[in-house]
């Protein structure tokens, strides 16, 4: 494929053009606001000799990321032509990931039309092996090399080519890994990360790849093809090329509007959830410097006491971010301790190596480097599929959903797998896959289920007694409820009846 050179092309007026096909109105107004407001700032900054932004001194208060595609080259010309202030104040930011031959020729098409506009031209290529590296992480290296240049020259709006296909395409990419609404209000169009200066600014999300491209044409300027973007190998791709056709088919309608809509009204929800939060995150955290027994940090529970699971969910995302484990705790287990805070249910859920989240009902708490063999307690807690829960006399409850195979179902029916140690239950009719919650607890006096192949009710001591479990390990055990109460095992003993596995198929497989 030829790369289209920038010589010889008229770009100042194509731009001209271009800005009359697509008129400021047509941009996004949050991002139009934080354009003109960097573009109304006069002040420079001498930047140190060691910056590496290979700079005269003068600061630039707005970048942009330019690959040389339709999208973010259209940016650069629309940011150029509407913002005349910002004339030989723009920096522009080309990655060369060498993922392609094309690529050292896209950089110099960039370079040109930088120069073309007379602007400041700042480049980077990838280190090391691109074939190492999938699309995550040729990402995570444009970003960074995006994030340092813009340090460096004082950036206070880096300008990104986000179209509304774009928008289309994240939010379906972000329904498939589970996000919440701060995933699906992605891509905005204004982003400010913490403890970063420099916001992402995306004027182009009212605007459709078809629009962004007639415009060019019809100003007569050329723009880089990535022949890859034509191909399946990466999700955005085979979601753009093969999903949102289907989608469209299937609804009779052009989704595009929609969606816009609905990402708007997602982001309005989320700062609103994200005040209340932050509020209330300043209440949670003072009880943080109390003294504690042994290594723990504590957080006060008691101010979100009845409020909706969406609060806890975000004050706890901070409390993780505090603490520095919000990396260790899976999304299973987030939604478990989510589940447990919301109802006031105590519990206790890994967080890492020798390391446990325990909520008391009142206070969330991070006990690290604890004892191998802790004493037996009054304890529950809550376990969904795919979550540890940690039991304080040492063991560990695992849940994970489970296809069984004919010769699975074979192997149960004949007695291989030890009711010691693991189990399987047939799910609820009610049941989604992945969400069904057990809560464990400790034994009580009294405590009676119907054991599989039981006529009718046993209490737990007399089954104890049957298979032997010493009266000081009974009360070691967790004994597995479900959200009603009813005991459906406790590790020695057969499952309950009403769990009965009716055949091959999926299930609910417990590991103690």
């Amino acid at each position: 494929m030829n790369t289209p050179s920038a010589n010889d092309i008229r770009w100042r007026a194509g731009v001209t053009t271009l800005v009359r096909a697509l008129p400021r109105t047509s941009l996004n107004a949050g991002a139009v606001a934080v354009l003109r407001e960097a573009a109304a700032g006069k002040e420079t900054k001498v930047l140190p000799e060691n910056s590496g932004a290979n700079t005269t001194g003068t600061s630039y208060p707005v970048a942009v990321a330019c690959s040389g595609g339709a999208d973010s080259l259209a940016a650069l010309l629309l940011v150029w032509g509407h913002f005349t202030a910002l004339h030989g104040r723009i920096a522009v930011l080309h990655f060369n990931h060498r993922t392609r031959s094309e690529c050292a020729a896209e950089a110099r098409f960039v370079q040109g039309v930088a120069e073309a506009l007379g602007e400041k031209f700042f480049t980077a290529e990838l280190e090391g092996d691109s074939a190492s590296l999938n699309e995550a992480g040729l990402r995570e290296a444009r970003l960074q090399f995006f994030q340092n240049t813009c340090a460096a020259l004082g950036v206070r709006a880096l300008v990104q080519g986000h179209h509304a296909g774009d928008v289309v395409e994240s939010v379906l990419m972000r329904l498939s890994r589970g996000s919440g609404t701060t995933g699906l209000c992605a891509p905005r169009p204004v982003q400010q990360f913490a403890g970063n200066e420099t916001a992402f600014v995306r004027p182009l999300l009212m605007l459709e790849k078809k629009q962004i491209t007639a415009a060019l044409r019809a100003a007569g300027l050329p723009w880089c093809e990535d022949a890859s973007n034509a191909g399946d190998f990466h999700l955005r791709n085979r979601i753009r090329h093969s999903v949102v056709p289907a989608w469209e088919g299937a609804t009779g309608a052009h989704v595009t509007p929609g969606v816009l809509r609905s990402r708007r009204l997602i982001e309005e929800d989320d700062a609103a959830l994200e005040t209340w939060a932050e509020a209330l995150w300043a209440q949670v955290r003072s009880a943080e410097d109390t003294p504690n027994v042994g290594s723990a940090s504590t957080f006060d529970w008691v101010p979100l006491a009845k409020l909706p699971a969406a609060v806890h969910r975000r004050v706890l995302h901070k409390a993780l971010a505090a603490l520095g484990i919000s990396e260790n705790v899976t999304a299973p287990a987030v939604d478990a301790v989510v589940a447990a805070l919301a109802a006031g249910i105590s519990g206790q859920w890994s967080a890492g190596s020798s390391t446990l989240l325990v909520f008391t009902g009142s206070q969330l708490r991070l006990v690290r480097h604890l004892a191998k063999h802790p004493p037996a307690v009054s304890f529950s807690g809550l376990l969904a599929p795919g979550v540890l829960l940690f039991w304080p006399t040492g063991g560990v409850l695992n849940a994970t959903i489970t296809e069984v195979s004919p010769g699975l179902f074979a192997q149960i029916r004949a007695g291989l797998f030890p009711p010691a140690e693991t189990v399987f239950l047939a799910l609820p009719d009610n049941a989604g896959m992945g969400h069904y919650i057990l809560r464990p607890r400790s034994y009580r006096p009294g405590d009676a289920y119907c054991p599989l192949g039981s006529p009718g009710h046993r209490k737990l001591s007399d089954a104890f007694i049957d298979k032997k479990i010493p009266k000081m390990e009974r009360h070691r055990l967790p004994v597995v409820c479900d959200t009603c109460d009813s005991i459906v095992w406790v590790p020695g003993l057969p499952p309950a009846e009403n769990c009965r596995l009716p055949g091959p198929g999926p299930c609910l497989r417990l590991t103690w």
